[in-house]
């Protein structure tokens, strides 16, 4: 007469039957009239208050096995000696009854023509025969007999011999390191007309070219670049992330054509694989941004103050002169992320209004214009001989 809290419980009072089903999500409460079943109801266990009529109940049973004493007695005249009460259940009696009974089907009988799925056959039979091996040494004696549980290696075999088989197997490669033909890719060193006629070269030897920028600002870099030398290319860009607005209006260049990408990825040195027609052309090969920090020393604390001070008066608009690039216009300073955090930097237009980030770490390639006269000087071209032209006259003079 206890009160149904949990699954499995029941309780009778009278004419009233409380039970809570395996199945149900809240107990029911069953009133008889003799042997007439009055109503029906689920409760609340906390209130025991009935709360919702309803029209059928599954009880299922909790146990495979059936309770009955004929089993409990089997069972207890089979383990004589395991303090077992004849006739009363103990923890686990259930799938000792069921061990009990001849084996009569399995999981294959559940099925009809099915496909069994052999992965790596050998090892199974291996694995099968430690199994029984480990099982009939065992110093002490299961309590079932492992010929009512498992089958032998044989026995599978024969029971699955009529069923669809899909065997797997790993692949034996041969013996020896594998040689793939690759050979570094060409250090451009910032000279891109070289960079796009070895572009070409490849593309028409039915190769793919991949260029790889380490950050958007590169990649817009390079898409500048290939425009003016007219190059056709596609942007390999995360279409999850969505195309940066910037070098989706410099894409029209590109379609399904075209045999050159631009990949924003973290490569450093390229290679190219002739047998795989894929030449890939990394950030320091095109630029050789290692070389300027691994073999140049960097600017003093002395040459940075001055340059900060050279700098401190830009303003959007401003005409300043990279190291490298040549004449062109300061339009701000711009924070991007790079994958490994975000970084400041100096954004520079040139000519063809391609755009040039220079991070602040490396302001002192920068310095700002100071002309003879008021009239604004003409920008420079990203890439372009103009600049290096100006340099070497300045040298000779």
């Amino acid at each position: 007469r206890e009160p149904v809290e949990l699954v499995g419980e029941y309780s009778v009072r009278g004419g009233i039957l409380d039970v809570f089903p395996a199945e149900a999500q809240r107990p029911v409460r069953i009133e008889f009239f003799g042997d007439l079943v009055e109503s029906m109801r689920r409760f609340d266990v906390e209130t025991q208050r009935s709360v919702l009529k309803t029209e059928d109940v599954t009880i299922l049973p909790l146990v495979e096995t059936p309770r009955s004493r004929a089993t409990l007695l089997e069972l207890a005249s089979h383990y004589d000696g395991h303090d077992i009460v004849p006739g009363e259940t103990f923890p686990g009696w259930e799938f000792l009854a069921a061990a009990q009974r001849p084996r009569e089907a399995s999981v294959f009988s559940f099925v009809e023509a099915p496909l069994i799925v052999w992965d790596e056959p050998e090892q199974g039979r291996g694995a099968a025969e430690r199994l029984w091996k480990r099982l009939e040494e065992a110093e002490r004696a299961s309590p079932v007999p492992p010929e009512k549980v498992y089958y032998r290696w044989e026995e599978l075999a024969a029971r699955t011999s009529g069923a669809g088989r899909l065997t797997l197997r790993e692949l034996d490669l041969a013996g020896g390191t594998p040689a793939i033909a690759a050979r570094p890719s060409m250090p451009f060193r910032g000279n891109m007309g070289v960079a796009v006629a070895e572009a070409r070269n490849l593309v028409e030897a039915g190769n793919r070219v991949l260029f790889f920028a380490a950050s958007t600002g590169e990649l817009e870099r390079l898409a500048d670049i290939l425009q003016e030398y007219r190059v056709p290319y596609q942007l390999a860009v995360d279409s999850a992330a969505g195309t940066p607005e910037y070098l989706a209006q410099r894409a029209y260049l590109s379609g399904a054509v075209a045999s050159t990408y631009l990949v924003k990825g973290r490569v450093r040195r390229g290679a190219v694989f002739p047998e795989a027609g894929i030449a890939m052309i990394g950030s320091e090969d095109l630029f050789d941004t290692s070389d300027l920090v691994m073999r140049q020393p960097g600017p003093s604390a002395s040459r940075m103050a001055a340059f900060a001070a050279d700098l401190a008066d830009l303003k959007p608009g401003d005409y300043v002169v990279h190291a490298t690039h040549g004449v062109g216009r300061f339009l701000g300073l711009k924070e991007l992320d790079q994958g490994d955090g975000k970084a400041e930097f100096m954004l520079l237009e040139y000519a063809g209004d391609a755009k040039l980030y220079v991070p602040l770490a490396r302001m002192d390639l920068v310095q700002k214009y100071r002309g003879a006269g008021e009239a604004a000087p003409p920008l420079d071209r990203l890439g372009g001989a103009t600049w290096a032209k100006t340099k070497s006259k300045v040298k000779a003079k």
